[in-house]
C-alpha cells in the first residue's frame, strides 16, 4: 500500500464514521472540494474553513446514509474512485471522485455523481 492508498483508505473511514476532524484534517491547508451537487454546477469550497463548512451540511443532508468507495485507481500526484451512497430510504446514488494529493495531503477533490433523468 502507497501512501496514497494509505491516505485514501483513512479518509474513507472518516467519512464513513461521518468524523468531520478527521476528514478535514486529509486536506491541504489551501485545498478545494467541488462538490457533485450545489447552486454552481457543484459547489466550490477552498480551504479548511469552507471544506468543513460543506461536508457539514453534506453530512447533515444526507443523515443516515452509508457509503463504500472502489480500490482507488493512483497515479503520480492523486488517484481515481467511484463511490456508492446508500440513503436511509434505501435509494441510491452512484458516483466518482478525482482526487490529486501532495505532501500527504488532499489539495483537490473533485466530485462527480449520476443524476436520475426524470
Amino acid at each position: 500500500m502507497n501512501d496514497i492508498e494509505k491516505l485514501l483508505g483513512d479518509f474513507a473511514d472518516a467519512w464513513g464514521r461521518r468524523d468531520v476532524g478527521a476528514v478535514v484534517e486529509m486536506f491541504a491547508d489551501d485545498a478545494v472540494y467541488f462538490a457533485s451537487v450545489g447552486p454552481e454546477p457543484g459547489r466550490k469550497a477552498t480551504g479548511k474553513a469552507e471544506i468543513r463548512d460543506l461536508i457539514e451540511t453534506m453530512f447533515a443532508v444526507d443523515q443516515g446514509a452509508t457509503s463504500e468507495t472502489s480500490e482507488p485507481i493512483v497515479f503520480d500526484g492523486g488517484a481515481f474512485w467511484s463511490w456508492r451512497y446508500t440513503l436511509p430510504d434505501g435509494s441510491i446514488e452512484l458516483g466518482c471522485d478525482l482526487l490529486r494529493v501532495a505532501d500527504g495531503k488532499i489539495t483537490l477533490k473533485d466530485a462527480y455523481r449520476k443524476v436520475r433523468a426524470g
